[in-house]
């Protein structure tokens, strides 16, 4: 071969294997443009890199090998910017650690080349997206998700004509506080291409024209609207993003139905309406969109019949379907196993009743059902252990019942959650019984599962929850389970009748734990607990001894406990002062138990605590001035004690709702600064020595001065698991109630039984939202204010044991909820005032004064003299002759034998009677005691 012919073959040679491979220099050996690799660094200048994620953009070297650049393979143009932050949200706390910060270089714009730029989970500090952007008309994909931007999004975005993706999706605040809006999105029509939109968290509350600038749209797959602060939803007569396969308007404020337009969209695949207050029926067309795999509607106010939900033809499609918190009713039917592809069916929090179908069995993909808090009723079905690929099972907070079985779990293999509490099931199994799962959250609260404490427990070793609260078991726990124990957050085993002594947890694996064992028969001492327990229930048992050993070892260090009750126990010793190392609490409850001593001043140390309860003990002396460091305290009771000296000026600086000093031996006058208390619903005083007149500026407790009922419900929510609803002891109509969800919705003042003088205050007629007031047992003086109607809530009204003087005014009558009024014992006068209420009160409640008139069968009428008969005149005045004396004879024998025969023949009557006599004369006592 000459040489002219061997190079036209190897030039032929090269040129196949470049068209059929690609060209190895380029793809290999290829180097960015130096003009680029110089406007990256520009870029770069104006980041702040704390990762030192850049660390490859060396000046000099090629930067198509940096860290999140993309090159032309055979150009070696720059067409991708890849730097997203790598999100975690086992790091979330340190986001900023890892996100890039500082702000945007425009030489991006030098960049003609650039397809694709990805700037997401970064931290821009707030500043507004440059305008800039909108010129890089190369771009086809852009993200700015969750980069920290604010302000008006520009306009400018318009010229991006290539877009296929846009994401400008806001936090939620997690992260950080800054807020995308715009006043319209006209500039959305020009972007003709576009597939991807995300403008989650953006507000787009001014942009009454955001559904007809993406209708215009017809290539967009998929729309993301979550929490955009939208609160219409405009009707569409033409349709023009019949493309879609994704819509997202979760939690927004639509309060509409869900449009017709929706329906139409039939080639949807993924709906999420979740959290926006629709309302009112599913409509049937619901059921035309056949293409469904993944519907989330959950937490609006959607109702009607839940067995047309499985009536749709997307039986064949639909793998998760979310309608909880909604108001759905009716009963689930047969159809629900046609569902064959579901994996997710999320039905809990509506009013769904009836038996759980039998075709439950047939859903062999589902992974997670949910049907807690319904109305479902019957047994569980035994087809329900066929679901071999469930693992996640809730059906707490029904009214299933019968007997459970191990057939029921035979082929949930892989079952990790199983919550089941509320229901009055029966759990049969053998003792020997081996489950084939390995849990990791236990709920079988309210069935019965004793009177033996479960053995089977033991081969779960991988539950960090257990709930057998109330499950009937009455025996003594096995020293195993304490072992197992250490492992679990959250473990609750009270309202049963498990006995024994509990030992000390002081090795808790987990990160933080909840305990709750109350009302149980356990006793010896309480345990010593770990550092990492949150929450520490232990009441209504039988504990005995001192707390200095739990709260006073291991002196120095912190423990994450909130909430501690040890209430209604035999707990004895003085409270110990070692409350320095327990600053986290926010609830200590020591009620009824046989604890003396003083309140120590280390309580000063609680500065987060709220509430605080040692209602029946003991305890003496005066109130530690270190309390008032605790500056978040809501609720104190420290009634029924021994305390003494005067009520600390320093109360009225906290913001409580709930004061009860009630049963102790304070004195002096009430402090006035106590009427800065703003937030005060139940102050009771009452049973001490105060004494002075009552202050005047009450009406400054202005959570008293509403009509309306209060709706702020006292509880406290803990960091992990707990939820407390305050409980408190209240006196109100003359009995005491054990208030606790409720309390909240009570406002009372009593003062009653102690030596307080002078008038009764107008003011206090401003406490229009008083259910309970009473003043009873003091020297109050004076007449009752005028104005007394105007507190139009009170229910109970106690005067009584008082010196008032005057008539009961006329505008008691507006009182309509009246069911408890005393005014007795008193020097009071005159007719008692008409009115529904009053006249069906107890008549017990008026005696000890001149009052006349009904309750009272004493009429305020004088009585007329007698006018002679007709043939007797001439007679003496009053003398009616003999058919006078026989009329009266006659009526003597009527009255005796009327009133006396029942007493005389019937011993019910007889009973009655003395009762009767027993309690007014206990009255009349009251009044001269």
């Amino acid at each position: 071969m000459n040489p002219v012919s061997f190079l036209l073959l190897l030039i032929f040679t090269q040129a196949t294997v470049s068209v059929g491979f690609g060209n190895p220099a380029n793809s290999n050996n290829v180097m960015c443009i130096q003009s680029e690799r110089h406007d990256l660094l520009s870029f770069k200048q104006d980041l702040v890199d704390p990762s030192n994620r850049l660390s490859s953009w060396v000046p000099g070297e090629d930067c198509c090998k940096w860290t999140g650049i993309v090159c032309n393979n055979s150009t070696g143009h720059v067409t991708e910017i890849k730097l997203g932050s790598p999100f975690d949200w086992k790091i979330a706390h340190d986001y900023e650690k890892l996100a890039l910060q500082g702000k945007l270089n425009p030489s991006l714009l030098n960049l003609k080349h650039l397809r694709h730029l990805d700037l997401s989970w970064n931290f821009f500090g707030g500043i507004q997206i440059p305008s800039f952007i909108g010129s890089m008309v190369s771009l086809n994909y852009l993200n700015l998700s969750y980069a920290g931007f604010s302000g008006m999004i520009p306009p400018h975005m318009g010229n991006l004509t290539n877009l296929h993706s846009l994401g400008l999706q806001n936090s939620d605040g997690y992260f950080y506080e800054a807020e995308l809006f715009v006043d319209n999105l006209h500039w959305l029509h020009s972007l003709s291409s576009l597939k991807y939109l995300n403008l989650g968290y953006v507000n787009l509350n001014k942009a009454s024209d955001w559904l007809l600038s993406l209708n215009t749209l017809s290539t967009l797959l998929k729309l993301h609207l979550s929490n955009c602060e939208l609160d219409q939803i405009p009707s569409l007569e033409n349709v023009n993003f019949t493309s879609l396969t994704t819509i997202d308007i979760s939690h927004n404020n639509f309060n509409s139905s869900i449009p017709s337009w929706m329906f139409n969209l039939t080639i949807l695949e993924s709906l999420s309406l979740a959290s926006s207050n629709f309302k009112g029926e599913l409509s049937h067309h619901f059921g035309n969109l056949c293409n469904l795999k993944r519907v989330d509607m959950s937490a609006n106010n959607l109702l009607g019949d839940i067995s047309k939900v499985f009536e749709g033809c997307y039986f064949g499609s639909l793998m998760s379907l979310d309608l909880s918190d909604n108001q759905f009713s009716g009963s689930l039917t047969d159809k629900i196993g046609s569902f064959k592809s579901l994996y997710n069916l999320g039905l809990q929090d509506n009013l769904i009743s009836g038996p759980i179908p039998l075709t439950i069995g047939e859903l062999s993909s589902l992974v997670k059902l949910h049907f807690s808090s319904n109305q479902l009723n019957g047994s569980i079905p035994e087809s329900l252990g066929s679901l071999s690929n469930l693992e996640q099972l809730y059906i707490e907070g029904n009214n299933l019942e019968g007997e459970v079985s191990d057939i029921h779990f035979s082929n949930l293999t892989k079952l990790r959650i199983l919550f089941a509490s509320g229901n009055p099931l029966i759990l049969k199994v053998s003792s020997h019984w081996i489950p084939p799962f390995h849990l990791e959250g236990i709920g079988l609260g309210s069935w019965k599962v004793g009177p033996l404490f479960p053995k089977w427990l033991r081969s779960q070793l991988n539950y960090t929850l257990l709930d057998l609260s109330d499950a009937g078991i009455s025996d003594v726990i096995p020293t195993w389970f304490w072992n197992l124990s250490n492992y679990v957050a959250f473990l609750n085993l009270s309202h049963n009748q498990i006995s024994g002594e509990i030992p000390d947890m002081l090795e808790h694996g987990y990160g933080y734990a909840s305990i709750f064992l109350a009302s149980n028969q356990f006793k010896g001492q309480v345990p010593r607990i770990s550092f990492n327990v949150t929450e520490l229930d232990l009441s209504h048992n039988s504990f005995t001894g001192s707390i200095s050993h739990i709260l006073c070892h291991e002196m120095g260090n912190q423990h994450a406990l909130q909430f501690l009750h040890l209430g209604d126990n035999l707990l004895t010793g003085e409270v110990p002062n070692c409350w320095m190392n327990w600053t986290n609490l926010q609830v200590i409850v020591l009620n009824n138990n046989n604890l003396t001593g003083e309140i120590p001043s280390s309580f000063g140390n609680l500065r987060r605590l709220a509430s605080f309860h040692v209602r029946n003990n003991n305890l003496h002396g005066s109130l530690p001035s270190s309390m008032q460091n605790c500056e978040l305290l809501s609720t104190i009771d420290l009634s029924i004690n021994e305390f003494t000296g005067k009520i600390p000026k320093w109360i009225g600086l906290l913001k409580l709702a709930f004061l009860n000093l009630r049963r102790n031996k304070f004195a002096g006058q009430i402090p006035i600064e106590l009427c800065h208390l703003s937030s005060l619903q139940i102050m009771d005083l009452a049973d001490n020595n105060l004494s002075g007149s009552i202050p005047r500026c009450f009406n400054n407790f202005s959570a008293m001065t509403s009509e309306g009922h209060s709706e702020n419900a006292i509880f406290y929510d803990f960091d992990f698991y707990g939820l407390f609803w305050e409980e408190a002891s209240v006196v109100s109509k003359g009995r005491e109630d054990e208030y606790s969800a409720i309390l909240g919705l009570q406002s009372i003042l009593d003062l009653s039984n102690n030596n307080l003088s002078a008038k009764i205050p107008e003011e206090l007629t401003m406490l229009k939202g008083l259910s309970s007031l009473n003043l009873s047992g003091n020297h109050l003086t004076g007449k009752i204010p005028e104005k007394v109607g105007n507190m139009v809530r009170l229910e109970s009204l106690d005067l009584s044991r008082n010196q008032l003087s005057g008539e009961i005014p006329p505008s008691i009558s507006r009182l309509n909820f009246l069911s408890h009024f005393n005014v007795s014992c008193n020097s009071l006068s005159g007719e008692i005032p008409l009115s529904t209420q009053i006249q069906s009160l107890d008549a017990s409640g008026f005696i000890g004064n001149e009052l006349c008139g009904p309750p009272f069968t004493k009429s305020c009428s004088r009585n007329e003299k007698m006018t002679p008969i007709d043939g007797d005149a001439g007679k003496g005045e009053g003398d009616g002759g003999p058919w006078f004396y026989f009329v009266v004879a006659l009526g003597y024998v009527i009255g005796f034998w009327g009133a006396c025969g029942p007493l005389l023949f019937s011993k019910p009557w007889r009973s009655a009677y003395f009762r009767f006599l027993d309690t007014t004369w206990y009255k009349i006592q009251d009044c001269f005691s």
